[in-house]
């Protein structure tokens, strides 16, 4: 039969009382209050939520269901852009002239996760995939915004960009965030292009912008090596094969759909973390710029 929802479950005590997507929001404590057969975990914190409804609530794991990430995504019919033959040829742009440049300037921007993964199993970006995924220790946040601003309008003349900066609450730069809208007379299927900004705690490069559930042993960023993909010569992280295998596991063999909560390199923040984890944002450059 039909799939019926009954609630949506925050830990935002702010939220109590509205709704979403006509759903009451409620606290984890009220989900005793329902008789329901699963519940979908639809948040990037996956593995904390997991945690709390089975230690805190004592709720059952069969019951807890990860989607599938695609499911994730709010436009669903965009959801394969690089199937999509001229937006493959400017997403392979945007890494050519970003990681190109970057490398010839010696600026450590690299290529990160499904990017990387796509350039060294397939040599090129993962047909099921639909962002770029680049980064860079934070150490470096202000020179990469330079950079940006002076690199990404020269990427491709039938797009206007937008360039989206997000900052923790102690101010740090902790992502970069590439949009594009096609001029007219042209049709490509919307990507994003993301700048992760890393920051080194106790031997780990954590993802600064999950506040600690996301990571990777260090050595992986603290230096860089790199990788020549269509004559283009770009950084990646060191030990780059280590470094698949920690984040994917078998990073060898093509997984389409995937949940957010694979591989080895996350763990649980508290939900005081998450609750505290304010992120403010703002554009450093417009489509109209």
């Amino acid at each position: 039969g039909k799939t019926q929802y009954l609630a949506a479950v925050d830990n935002d005590a702010e939220r109590y009382g509205e709704e979403f997507f006509g759903l009451p929001i409620i606290p984890p404590s009220s989900i005793r209050n329902y008789k329901y057969d699963e519940i979908i975990i639809g948040s990037y914190w996956e593995g904390t939520i997991k945690k709390q409804l089975i230690e805190e609530l004592n709720i059952d794991p069969e019951k807890i269901v990860t989607p599938n990430k695609k499911f994730f995504k709010n436009d669903l019919q965009n959801l394969y852009p690089f199937k999509d033959k001229p937006t493959l040829e400017l997403a392979k742009k945007v890494i050519k002239t970003l990681c190109g440049k970057a490398c010839s300037e010696n600026i450590p921007l690299h290529v990160d996760y499904g990017t990387l993964l796509g350039l060294v199993r397939d040599e090129g970006l993962i047909d099921w995939d639909d962002d770029i995924d680049l980064a860079a220790d934070v150490l470096h946040a202000d020179v990469i915004q330079a950079f940006l601003l002076r690199t990404v309008n020269s990427i491709d003349d039938r797009v206007l960009w937008q360039v989206r900066k997000d900052l923790d609450p102690a101010g740090r730069t902790i992502f970069f965030y590439l949009k594009f809208e096609s001029k007219p007379g042209y049709s490509f299927k919307p990507f994003g292009t993301s700048i992760a900004m890393k920051g080194m705690e106790d031997g780990k490069a954590v993802k600064l912008k999950s506040f600690g559930a996301w990571y990777s042993p260090a050595h992986h960023v603290e230096s860089l090596d790199t990788l020549i993909w269509e004559q283009i010569e770009m950084f990646i992280p060191s030990r780059h094969e280590d470094y698949l295998e920690f984040t994917y596991g078998d990073w060898k063999t093509p997984v389409q759909d995937s949940s957010i909560g694979t591989g080895e390199n996350w763990a649980c923040v508290s939900i005081e973390t998450v609750k505290q984890s304010k992120i403010t944002s703002e554009f450093i450059l417009n489509y109209d710029a």
